[in-house]
């Protein structure tokens, strides 16, 4: 198992991202822990409920449409994160994407992939060799749904930039890891009715995804769409378009 100093979450207010936080309190493997949130004041409300958040845990609010904040806030870390997990993006549906474009490419794949690539900058300046990136994309990414083909191409878009940076980053030895999520069950989802077979809560979500971070194996969440991904990408196209999912 790959072992870290400082992990940095992106995004850390999404229910699983909190999980995490939660898991890694219990694991006490982690010795500094920095949370990027638009909101840290409910943050740090929901968690000082349920763990000590003494010196090791640092709670950041980031303009993410401004590079140059970015910029100057990462290169003023001391001691830079050697794992980070961006949990950047949002859910709406259909209807609403299609009436935002714009905000549902921004915030699933321009915001997350611009933040990223900062970091990745930081790391091969710091010569972090061994450091890990990890960004959390979609099924949905995979196959475009009429329910959710604006998102789906966002996230989509996400995957390939993350292939891409993997292999750019791969020369400096750092790590760029996908992680591709089904059906969770999330405040962000809560009124889709997800098959319960298929779905996975928020907990059970978050042990998963750092599973895959310690094993460096990419992963589908739950493992399940793995092979649904499988079966749906063999379907041929003519006969996928008069489906009804």
């Amino acid at each position: 198992m790959d072992k870290y100093n400082t992990i940095m979450i992106l995004g850390a207010n999404s229910d699983i991202s909190k999980e995490l936080v939660l898991i890694l309190n219990k694991e006490k493997k982690i010795n500094k822990t920095i949370l990027i949130s638009r909101d840290i004041l409910k943050l740090k409300n929901i968690l000082k409920e349920k763990i000590n958040l003494d010196n090791s845990y640092e709670f950041k609010s980031l303009n993410l449409e401004n590079d140059d904040e970015i910029r100057s806030y990462l290169s003023d870390i001391k001691n830079f994160p050697d794992l980070i997990i961006s949990f950047i993006g949002e859910l709406g549906t259909e209807q609403d994407a299609v009436k935002n474009i714009k905000r549902t490419i921004n915030i699933n794949y321009l915001l997350p992939s611009k933040f990223i690539e900062l970091i990745g900058e930081q790391l091969i300046l710091r010569k972090m060799k061994n450091s890990k990136i990890v960004g959390i994309s979609s099924v949905a990414g995979q196959k475009g749904r009429k329910i959710n083909y604006h998102y789906g191409a966002s996230k989509s878009a996400l995957s390939t930039f993350l292939s891409g940076f993997r292999q750019k980053l791969a020369t400096e030895n750092i790590s760029v890891l996908t992680i591709e999520l089904g059906f969770v069950k999330t405040k962000m989802t809560k009124n889709i009715p997800f098959p319960s077979f298929l779905t996975d809560n928020a907990h059970e979500a978050a042990k998963k995804i750092l599973s895959a971070v310690y094993s460096s194996k990419e992963i589908y969440v739950p493992i399940k769409w793995k092979i649904i991904m499988f079966l749906i990408k063999l379907i041929p196209e003519k006969i996928f378009k008069k489906l009804n999912f």
